[in-house]
């Protein structure tokens, strides 16, 4: 294949007048060959040159190839003379003959007729094709690219898509025949009547442009079976579309109603129409002028004009087209009075009661001509006008018209003076519903109204319904826009012209109630109260009476979820009750009744029923049944009808007497029997015992567990007599008073448990009475014994209930570290081991299932490694703070056998500047780590430490920097001595700056204050003085003494302390704090509602009896701080009340319906009261009807 080369400026000037829309090239994916027919080049303009160079002859341009001409001649018979051969591409013919190029001895011409050919020179070598074939394009840097594979028949198709011939050669799918306008022509406007005659070509939808551009359509146009046409206006058509579907070699017509603007210029008048392009175009109009000079546009013709008795021209023109222009000259007839060209928009909003339809219509008036003063309106058939309070304008009858014809009245409209608009009227009316025949609902029509249109709402009661009928120049529409009434409306149209048609019926609304049923029964032995519950669901029509069956149950109480105020009930024929509901209800609601009937007789079956409700569809009902604990409830499934066992929502198997069962029918039966249980208590005791220091704490706790029948009796206990007083009894958390009964110990107490007048008996008597669970928690102190001996036995007294049965009874011993159990008398039996782990105090645990009245424990000391344990009689700490610092003194008396003493300071304190003085002697302790001391206890002369504990007297004194951590806290490291250590009793005294309070600390710490008045205030002193501190520790006087001014505060512990926190503040923190929050009160108290400040003075009264109780000296710290921000808040106060002027009374506002906000509330006399209330303290005028 040889290509041919295509000058690069021709071939894009050819592309770009015939290249088709892009979409076909990237339908083919031919990208690349639109860039191919675009550029024109199919070999290499530099390769070919070069290689034609090589093979040109002599005598020949070299170079001919680059621009050769578009048309190449090709080999055909010899044409007559005078006309021109076609070109090879299709292109029109040439009028003169080529001109002379040069080519190969195929294309030369032949010899002329008539003569004979000479004999054949030898000409130049032929140019032939290079295998293979190859063809080059530039990209966009100018390159060349070798492009293999392109074939004839693929660039004669790109060629024929390039010019489009393919898409030039399909026919039409519509073809405008016809155009007939006829219309009347004003001053300002032309009203024309376009008719067009299409045909259609395809069985599809046809996309018809008919310009018209100018005209404003006065309707909708329909086509000739009633079907509307689908039109709309396109800016880029230049007018108006019509979409229509017909069948194939159909004629369609579309006609249109319109208005066109002419144009004024002094007695100059100018039509200007655009036309579609049709083989018959023809105007038919009447001018308002006699005898005018008409003059058209290029293109049209007129045909005639022809005067009319009415002194108008009828002209007829033709030849119509998109540019027509018809301008006339001449005098206008004089018009009497011109008519106004009025246009309506109505909103009719239909509401339909009973017995009357009622209408509430707005209509919009405008008009585009001469003003006017007064609209007659025609009011819906069967329709009488109501009063209505209008301004602006005034609504009488037209005096003489009936509504006999069907048409409806009609009424005048009148306004003060002309008018242009938009004016709106609204206009009340009312006509009789019949439920039997058709109604039509159209109306309020404005007679001479060149265009009506708008929407209609139907608004229906909840127990009617409407059947729609005829409708004519209306269409339903899912909402009216721009609706500012509360309405929800059943169904909205829109009319598009006046008169249209809308006929309906009312039919009443049938009433589908579905219920759901649910009862609880509680069973007793004096009465069977039922509670039920009736989920109801109504659709259709609404519902104002439901009928129950009582089925032998009084009904007391029925209200509806939410409302507190019982329903009506009333008594119909048999069992029914008549339940009547406040008001006519529809969707889904809950109905709640109470009821109840005597108990059946007892240990005989009976057969129980339930309330049926009269309903369209009632749902398996859900029973759940509660029986008291001292009845024995026993169904009998079989013999019942309709229950079914299930698991029914707020029912647990779990709970006893309480059951739960499906019932299948409405009329279902549960047969069962029931008796009385007779009383069953039981009791566990679980006695806990600590041991702290000389004293075992000890607490028992018995669980009563009281079945069937309540206890109201005082519970009878048995103890010794060497607890009497020292009892302190809590009954489920409340204190109780713990009576000795009168008498001797009694006489059916075991010997072994309880010798001899050494037993005393005590009452408890219940708060109320009891029924299940009840908890008696017992305390009180016991000596432990401390001595010298490494066993010895120790008697723990127990009290023990006479009345219940005994199930168990748990002991819990927590002895000291160093201490361990050797052995228990019986019957108790160890549950876990006699001897803890380690050094660690952990709890012993014993158990036995008889009643006793003692636990004889045998105790021993445990020696570990020989390390013995020591005993501290007194320990007294003082601790002196200031910002920065701290400093300890510290005073122990201790007993011990053992020869070293090994002391854990606080972390932050070095043991070699310590100073220690141990028996009066300052001595110099051996340091075993960065905080621990080894202390001698041997003799100054060296002897050997007997085995017999010795008292010793220690004194250590160390300084360390203050530790602070977030909100005042500071942790408080005690020293500690190596365990097994036991002590007595300890006192610690912390010495803060004046103005630092401490207002919290950490257990096991006990404060130890009295109150006391200060001259000016009660405040809190420590219970002991220094000179008592001193002397108890057995220090010199003035040990403790601080010479400047201090906050002192003492604490006492039973246990060793390692670790303690405590809380501080500064006092003008405390005093911000306190009188800030006051003061913010005081100004709540001020401005909040009544409400509000009920709920401020119940939380503060309650935050200070809470603290006043939990801390009496934090309670009277704050007192005290808060003293500056109550007289800010009293002094706010009185500024308050002084520029604050008197608050007149109130008038009650309501807001129902479209009243003011000044309207008096008008109450009825009935069970609507409630609505009207109006809240306590404020004054309300009320006119009662």
């Amino acid at each position: 294949m040889v290509g041919f080369p295509i000058p690069v400026n021709q071939a894009k000037r050819v592309c770009e007048r015939h290249l088709p829309a892009e979409w076909t090239f990237r339908r083919l994916g031919l990208r690349l060959a639109l860039l191919l027919v675009t550029t024109g080049i199919f070999a290499s303009e530099a390769g070919l040159d070069a290689a034609v160079a090589q093979q040109t002859p002599s005598g020949v341009p070299a170079g001919w190839m680059t621009e050769p001409p578009m048309e190449i001649p090709q080999p055909s018979p010899v044409s007559p003379p005078g006309t021109s051969q076609p070109s090879q591409g299709g292109g029109p013919p040439s009028t003169s003959a080529p001109q002379a190029a040069p080519a190969t001895e195929t294309n030369q011409p032949g010899p002329p007729a008539g003569t004979t050919p000479s004999t054949p020179q030898p000409g130049p070598p032929t140019v032939e094709e290079v295998k293979p074939e190859q063809i080059y394009l530039r990209d966009s840097d100018g390159s060349l690219k070798l492009m293999l594979g392109w074939t004839m028949a693929q660039f004669e198709e790109l060629v024929r898509l390039r010019d489009a011939l393919e898409q030039r050669s399909r026919p039409p799918a519509y073809a405008l025949e016809e155009v007939n306008i006829t219309g009347k022509a004003f001053d300002r406007y032309a009203e024309l009547l376009i008719e067009c005659k299409v045909r259609v070509l395809t069985d599809t939808p046809v996309r018809i442009p008919l310009g018209l551009g100018q005209i404003i359509l006065r309707e909708i146009p329909r086509r000739p079976d009633g079907g509307q046409l689908l039109i709309f206006r396109s800016q880029n058509d230049g007018g108006y579309v019509v979409f229509l579907e017909g069948k194939k070699d159909s004629l369609e017509d579309i006609t249109l109603q319109a208005w066109v603007p002419v144009i004024e210029n002094g007695n100059d008048r100018r039509l200007v129409l655009s036309v579609p392009e049709t083989p018959v175009s023809q105007l038919e109009i009447e001018l308002p002028a006699e005898n005018p000079t008409v003059t058209l546009g290029p293109g049209a013709t007129l045909v005639g004009t022809e005067t009319t008795a009415t002194k108008t021209t009828r002209v007829k023109v033709s030849g119509l087209g998109p540019g027509f222009e018809m301008a006339w000259h001449g005098e206008a007839t004089p018009e009497k009075e011109k008519p106004p060209i009025l246009e309506t928009v109505g909103l009719v909003i239909i509401r339909t009661s009973g017995t009357n339809v009622d209408f509430d219509a707005r209509l919009t008036i405008r008009t585009y001509t001469t003003p006017f003063d007064r609209v007659r309106i025609r009011l819906p058939e069967g329709a009488s006008l109501l009063p209505t309070s209008a301004s602006g304008y005034t609504v009488t009858e037209v005096a003489g018209n009936s509504d006999e014809g069907g048409s409806g009245r009609v009424v005048e409209v009148s306004f003060p003076k002309k008018m242009v608009g938009p004016v709106e009227i609204r206009l009340n009316a009312r006509r009789p519903v019949n439920s039997q025949n058709w109604m039509n609902l159209a109306g309020f029509s404005v007679e001479d109204a060149v265009r009506q249109w708008g929407y209609v709402a139907v608004a229906v009661t909840a127990d009617q319904t409407l059947v729609w009928g005829n409708l004519a120049s209306v269409r339903q529409i899912d909402r009216v826009p721009n609706t500012q009434e509360s309405i929800e409306p059943a169904a909205s149209f829109e009319y598009y012209s006046q008169p249209y048609t809308l006929f309906v019926k009312v039919v009443p609304r049938v009433s589908i109630l579905s219920v759901s049923p649910q009862y609880r029964v509680d069973f007793s032995t004096t009465e069977l109260l039922l509670q039920g519950s009736l989920s109801c669901e109504v659709r259709g029509g609404d519902v104002s009476t439901i009928e129950l069956e009582k089925s032998g149950w009084q009904i007391s109480e029925v209200t509806l979820r939410g409302e507190d105020v019982p329903l009506v009930l009333a008594e119909s024929e048999g069992s029914v009750i008549t339940i009547a509901l406040p008001q006519r209800m529809s969707g889904k609601f809950e109905i709640n009744f109470k009821a109840r009937q005597d108990p059946p007789a007892r240990g005989e079956v009976f057969r129980l029923t339930f309330p049926r409700v009269k309903a369209s569809r009632i749902q398996p009902s859900e029973l759940i049944l509660v029986a008291a604990p001292n009845i024995d409830f026993r169904p009998r499934l079989q013999e019942s009808e309709g229950v079914m066992t299930a698991a029914v929502s707020g029912s647990n198997p779990a709970v006893p007497n309480v059951f739960a069962w499906r019932l299948a029918s409405p009329g279902a039966i549960l047969a069962a029997e029931w008796d009385i249980r007779p009383r069953e208590m039981t009791v566990e005791i679980e006695t806990r015992a600590q041991v702290q220091g000389n004293q075992a704490e000890i607490e028992q706790r018995l669980r009563f567990q009281v079945a069937y029948q309540p206890w109201a009796e005082p519970w009878r206990l048995v103890g010794p007599r060497e607890l009497d007083g020292k009892v302190v009894a809590l009954l489920d958390g409340r204190p109780v008073e713990m009576k000795k009964a009168v008498g001797g110990p009694p006489a059916n107490s075991p010997p072994a448990v309880l010798p001899e007048n050494s037993a005393s008996e005590y009452l408890v008597t219940p708060l109320t009475p009891v029924l299940g669970v009840a908890e008696l928690v017992l305390r009180y102190s016991y000596p432990f014994p401390v001595g010298e001996a490494e066993s010895f036995r120790w008697r723990l007294p127990l009290i023990q209930p006479r009345d219940g049965q005994l199930l168990g009874h748990r002991l819990m011993v927590t002895l000291p570290v160093g201490w361990a159990v050797d052995r228990i008398n019986p019957p108790w039996e160890a549950r876990t081991s006699t001897v803890p782990a380690g050094m660690k105090s952990v709890p012993l645990e014993f158990a036995t299932s008889a009643p006793v009245g003692e636990a004889t424990i045998w105790l021993k000391i445990l020696e570990i490694a020989g390390t013995r344990a020591a005993v501290v009689e007194k320990l007294l700490i003082q601790t002196r703070m200031d910002r920065n610092m701290r400093q300890d003194r510290c005073v122990m008396e201790f007993r011990t056998a053992r020869p070293n003493l090994l002391v854990r300071l606080p972390r932050a304190v070095r043991g070699d500047v310590a100073q220690i003085w141990l028996d009066g002697r300052a001595i110099q302790a051996r340091v075993s780590g960065r905080s621990e001391v080894m202390i001698p206890l041997t003799g100054t002369e060296g002897e050997i430490a007997s085995a017999q504990d010795t008292l010793h007297h220690l004194e250590i004194w160390y300084e360390l920097p203050r530790f602070r951590s977030d909100w005042g806290r500071t942790r408080l490291e005690l020293p500690q001595i190596e365990d097994p250590v036991f002590l007595r009793w300890m006192y610690w005294e912390i010495v803060l700056l004046p103005d630092e309070h401490i207002v919290w600390t950490s257990s096991p710490l006990t404060m130890e204050y009295r109150w006391s008045w200060l001259g000016y205030f009660w405040g809190r002193v420590p219970s002991l003085s220094e000179e008592e501190l001193e002397k108890w520790a057995g220090v010199n006087e003035g040990w403790l003494h601080v010479s400047v001014p201090a906050n002192r505060y003492l604490f006492s512990s039973l246990r060793t302390v390692s670790v303690a926190d405590v809380w501080t503040f500064r006092r003008p923190w405390i005093v911000a704090v306190c009188s800030g929050a006051v003061v913010l009160l005081g100004w709540g108290w001020i401005y909040l509602g009544r409400s509000w400040k009920r709920l401020v003075a119940l939380g503060v009264i309650g935050f200070l009896v809470v603290l006043g109780l939990l801390r009496p000296d934090a309670a009277l710290l704050v007192a005290e701080a808060s003293a500056l921000g109550i007289g800010l808040a009293i002094l706010s106060w009185f500024l308050y009340r002084a520029v604050t002027p008197p608050q007149p009374s109130r008038v009650a506002i309501s807001s129902w319906g479209e009243r003011t906000s000044m309207d008096t509330v008008v109450c009825q006399r009935s069970l609507d009261d409630a609505a009207c209330t109006v809240p306590s303290g404020e004054s309300t005028t009320h006119s009662h009807v």
